[in-house]
């Protein structure tokens, strides 16, 4: 079953976002799940309604607005010819908008702060383990962590601040 953003349907963006997404759509089907996942369709959408969002107020969105279409027109194009030089632009590219996302607007990507309380876990535990000499630790502080970055991921949820 397919996870679905309630927030990106509530959305109601300008013209150039609802012929993106449906463009996206298209994409999906054509490629199927496993190369919809390879091609990040889902984060795209979530990225589509960021710049659309912010185009009125940044310039470098509105620039990026025209970026995100040659991005589609890769997928597409390596969807046809599978070259490889059109999925190294698309990649490149998106790297460009989430950067611009992240650093601008203060966005974070989908499940951030779980990776990073993940990565603080194991290294408090190891710290931990070498001190007392018992692996209960490092089970623990990783578990901790998790917890942390999950509630932290999904504070910045209702914030909407995720990409």
């Amino acid at each position: 079953m397919k996870n679905i953003d309630y927030r990106l349907l509530e959305y109601s963006g300008s013209r150039w976002y609802y012929s993106t997404i449906s463009e996206l759509d298209n994409i999906e089907l054509v490629a199927g799940n496993k190369s919809g996942r390879q091609y990040k369709i889902d984060q795209m959408r979530r990225m589509a309604r960021r710049i659309d969002e912010y185009t009125s107020s940044c310039s470098e969105c509105e620039q990026y607005r025209e970026e995100f279409s040659n991005l589609i027109n890769n997928v597409e194009l390596h969807l046809q010819k599978k070259s490889k030089e059109a999925l190294k632009k698309y990649r490149t590219g998106l790297k460009d908008i989430q950067s611009h996302l992240t650093a601008r607007h203060k966005l974070i990507n989908k499940g951030h702060y779980t990776i990073v309380g993940f990565n603080f876990g194991i290294a408090i535990g190891t710290a931990i383990v070498s001190v007392m000499d018992s692996k209960l630790y490092i089970i623990a502080s990783i578990a901790t962590g998790l917890i942390t970055g999950y509630i932290l991921d999904i504070r910045a949820r209702r914030k909407d601040r995720i990409i």
